[in-house]
């Protein structure tokens, strides 16, 4: 038998709330770092659930000025296990090896091992100071034992730093072989676990003839309370139960049953607490005065090696509801409202769970399970930022994970003996594909919203299960409420890759499609796109020195954006590209002779006389439309910290929960609060431009950091994703049709794969690059919508292309890069692609019978036109008399029959378009 434990050291595990302290600042080290010390007592870490603090001296999280967390300790760190099975080999590593346990230490560092926390024995000692990932195996003397106890440290005061521990054992089990031999008829099975044992053996079998059965309950008397349990089963074969605890509170979510399968289960004796809280906000913001000097804080900013003078502090704290008083449940039609009141600092409040059963068909599969939202109410609750719910999703073995996150893609089969990939925290809307996808053998999971909502949602793997842990906003009111949250399961799954991504995009684009028309955005596709246009450095300083010796920065005509008009848009014409996003039109501080800094840091949306102004950018925007190509302009979530309009509207600016600017990081930039006047400033100004200049489109940037984030200056905070949805509301409103943010969400095409602020063409991709881009190699269909900036590769653009996403290219010294033959395909497939694009909705990858990407199939709802992407000779099967339309070299040709199928034969790396024809003229 195999048995496996993983930490890797979260400091949110299962959505708990770190309690930071500002560190000195040293001259060494500039910069803030916060420490969160860990209570030895405090069973919210997980480190703190398992291990032994007995030999610690010290523990804690340490947060860097980027924003990283580690793990650190001083001591011994012990952990003990009693497994009531011998021993027979030990590891530091997951059990097939693939991950390993990291420990950065000095000199000195010792692990030991023992059976009882006695007679210690050592199995590896550090002799350099490194990043350490320790192989171990057992000691003789421990061979046969049947409990394990493992210590890291040592005496002296030296830190150590944690960043995943990885355990796996072997055990003797020869006599379990029985449970694997099922004879014919009834067999019945007991399991005992071990009194001593400390973790929990989970049972499996992959037999889909084994079901949950339960009985269908009259609808009026679907709430059943026990004092133990509280179960409400509607007669649809949905029903939901949660433990009882001694106090009459509620405990955890115990099961989501649907029609005899199961969706969400605790474990055993898991008591997944506290299950249901509030995260509240403490402290209140500090009205600027009027006479507020703005530029004089910035300067002292700047003066403080770049470090803001904080004018108020908030915090946040966890409100459980696991002791708040359980008022019970109560029908309202087939709506069960669970309901509590909450006493808080002398005041009370209400919190109301509706939950109520779902059936929807998406994509021709019903699915059917469970909504819930949650109003929340009254004065001890009006400044709760969050209410904090924990799902456990049951999973079986092979069920499949397919995700995108920002900059990682994630597939994989649920594996009992493998910890999982996985992302978190994530803001849906903002940094994630924003719904939970898996599907396995007879069943498909799903979790989405029924409005875009700006959730951050953790994901613990543990014992079997996902443990999805959802922090919804809600909002600002005297009553709030959040939107409902769907968990649903239809009867059919997927058993390899192939099929699960075919699940997954049909499910996204459904998703995709009624998100963006409920909202009324434009749902952008990706099209051939170069990214990095803007002026060179030795544009800037040259137009700066032409400036600063006449007055003005050209002579007419000899603008960056003529230049550019003039050199770069035949370019993107050979290349058959379809879009340029201009980067840094704005006023910016680049232009300023003093400063001469970012171009990124604009100081007004008006468009950069240093460019060439209004006058250039239109010829530009008008050569570009003659040639077929689109323009697309950045969209800073931002101002410079010199915008001469801050100053004016102190009210615009978006500021941290410890009462500081919120510039994300960059320093030179602050965002805004676009519920405020910024929002209806930047339409005004977008919209006046795009009457007098066409473009196309904008690219919002920094989508999670600085466009949906949140203002704490606010009474009540919470993400501004809804004035951000406005925004592109408001902008597909002006005509343009590219809506692209650096993020990810179902609203507005993302840019969300690669790194691509620090690729911006050749010469030399780095190591990180190409291994991002070899990531992608056979799995380009993972790319769904999305664009990844990475460099070019014909076959993984090509495949990405095929699949509905894009490579984003850097510049076009990349496309000169290209050999002849390479430069001469990329036209033919981007111009190939601007006559199908519109065609692409639904996906179904094509697939050999040994596992061979053969290539793609694409349908729509307007005509049954089919379009097909070869990678490799393939034989495609096709009913009735079709019309064969090799787009690529413009051929037509009819074939078919009106007497059945008729298999048709395709050449590699070609884009078809089959059209049923009335008659057939070929047989």
């Amino acid at each position: 038998a195999q048995w496996s434990y993983v930490d890797d050291f979260r400091h949110d595990w299962r959505g708990r709330q770190s309690q930071w302290e500002d560190l000195p600042q040293s001259a060494e080290e500039p910069g803030i770092y916060a420490i969160d010390r860990i209570d030895p007592n405090d069973q919210s870490t997980h480190v703190a659930r398992d291990a032994s603090f007995e030999a610690v001296r010290d523990i804690f999280f340490l947060r860097d000025p980027e924003g990283g967390i580690r793990f650190y300790w001083s001591g011994e760190l012990r952990y003990c296990f009693n497994f009531g099975r011998g021993l027979t080999a030990l590891a530091l590593s997951t059990p097939d090896g693939t991950k390993q346990t990291a420990i950065e230490a000095p000199p000195g560092l010792t692990i030991r091992a023992s059976a009882n926390n006695n007679n210690w024995i050592t199995i590896w000692q550090s002799t350099t100071e490194a990043r350490h990932t320790p192989q171990v195996q057992l000691p003789p003397e421990l061979y046969g034992a049947t409990s394990l106890c493992l210590g890291f440290g040592s005496d002296d005061e030296a830190l150590y730093i944690m960043d995943a521990l990885y355990i796996s054992v072997e055990l003797d089990a020869a006599d379990l072989q029985g449970l694997t031999q099922f004879p014919a008829g009834e067999y019945a099975l007991t399991f005992e676990d071990d009194n001593a044992s400390t973790h929990h053996a989970m049972l499996f079998w992959e037999d889909m003839r084994i079901q949950y059965q339960h009985p269908p309950t009259p609808s009026d008397q679907f709430i059943q309370d026990d004092g133990h349990m509280l179960q409400l089963n509607w007669a649809n074969g949905i029903s939901v139960a949660f433990e009882r605890l001694p106090n009459g509170g509620l405990g955890h979510l115990s099961s989501l049953h649907i029609n005899g399968r199961t969706l969400l289960e605790s474990a055993a004796a898991d008591t997944l607490r506290p299950f249901i809280a509030l995260t509240m906000i403490d402290g209140q913001a500090t009205p600027l005065p009027e006479n507020f000097d703005w530029a004089a804080y910035r300067d002292a900013y700047i003066q403080n090696n770049y470090t803001w003078q904080s004018l108020w502090r908030r915090n946040k704290r966890t409100l459980s509801l696991e002791n708040a008083q359980f008022d019970g449940a109560r029908a309202e039609g087939e709506t069960a409202i669970l309901q509590w009141t909450v006493f808080d600092n002398g005041q009370s409040g209400t919190v109301e769970w509706a939950l109520w059963p779902v059936s929807f068909n998406i994509s021709g599969e019903v699915f059917s399970g469970l909504a819930s939202s949650v109003r929340v109410s009254g004065a001890a609750l009006w400044t709760a930022e969050s209410i904090d719910i924990q799902f456990p999703l049951a999973l079986s073995h092979g069920d499949w994970m397919v995700e995108q996150s920002f900059r990682e893609l994630i597939e994989e089969p649920f594996d009992y003996q493998k910890p999982s990939s996985y992302i978190s925290p994530v803001r849906w809307f903002g940094s994630h594909q924003s719904f939970v996808f898996r599907s396995g053998r007879g069943r498909t999971a799903l979790a989405f919203f029924d409005t875009p909502t700006a959730a951050r949602v953790h994901l613990n793997v543990e014992g079997g299960r996902h443990i999805y842990n959802f922090q919804i906003p809600l909002g600002a009111g005297d009553v709030r409420e959040t939107a409902p949250l769907y968990w649903v399961m239809a009867p059919r799954g997927a058993t390899t890759s192939w099929a699960a991504a075919d699940i997954w995009a049909l499910i996204y684009e459904e998703l995709k499609t009624t998100y963006s028309q409920g909202q009324g955005v434009v749902a952008s596709r990706p099209v051939p796109t170069v990214v990095w246009n803007q002026p060179l450095e030795e544009d800037v300083f040259g137009a700066i020195e032409h400036f600063l010796a006449t007055g003005q920065y050209y002579e007419a005509g000899q603008s960056w954006f003529d230049r550019y008009a003039d050199s770069q848009l035949p370019r993107a014409e050979a290349a058959g590209i379809r879009n340029l996003i201009i980067q840094a039109p704005w006023v910016n501080d680049a232009e300023d002779p003093e400063l001469i800094a970012s171009l990124h840091a604009p100081r007004a949306l008006t468009v950069s006389p240093m460019l060439g102004g209004e006058e250039a950018l239109q010829r530009l925007v008008e050569e570009a439309h003659r040639r077929g190509i689109l323009i697309t302009l950045w969209y800073p979530s931002s101002a410079s910290l010199y915008a001469p309009f801050l100053a004016e509207n102190l009210d615009w600016i978006a500021w941290q929960i410890d009462g500081n600017p919120d510039d994300a990081g960059w320093g030179d930039i602050v965002g805004f609060d676009t519920q405020d006047g910024y929002g209806q400033y930047a339409i005004e100004q977008l919209s006046a431009l795009h009457e007098r200049i066409p473009f196309d489109g904008l690219w919002f940037d920094s989508w999670d950091g600085l466009t949906i984030l949140t203002d704490y200056a606010n009474p009540q905070p919470y993400p501004q994703l809804d004035s951000a949805i406005a925004l592109q509301r408001a902008f597909g409103q002006m005509g343009i049709s590219q809506i692209i943010i650096e993020g990810l969400g179902l609203i507005g095409r993302p840019d969300a794969y690669g790194d691509y602020e620090t690729y911006t063409g050749p010469p030399t991709p780095l190591p990180q690059q190409v291994a991002e881009l070899e990531r992608l190699r056979n799995h380009e269909y993972l790319l769904y919508r999305i664009g990844a900036g990475t460099y070019i590769d014909m076959e993984i653009y090509y495949r990405a292309l095929a699949a509905g996403g894009i490579i984003n290219i850097a510049n076009f010294d990349e496309i000169d890069a290209l050999s002849p033959t390479d430069r001469d395909w990329l036209r033919q497939i981007n111009l190939a692609h601007g006559q199908v694009v519109h065609q692409m909705q639904y996906r179904k990858l094509l697939v050999s019978e040994n596992g061979q990407w053969l290539g793609v199939a694409w349908r729509n709802e307007v005509d049954d036109n089919v379009i097909l992407f070869t990678f490799a000779p393939m034989a495609y099967r096709t009913a009735g008399c079709v019309v064969i339309e090799d787009i690529i070299n413009g051929t037509r040709t009819e074939t078919g029959t009106t007497m059945g199928d008729t298999e048709i034969r395709l050449e590699a790396n070609h884009i078809y378009r089959l059209q049923p024809a009335p008659t057939c003229t070929a047989q």
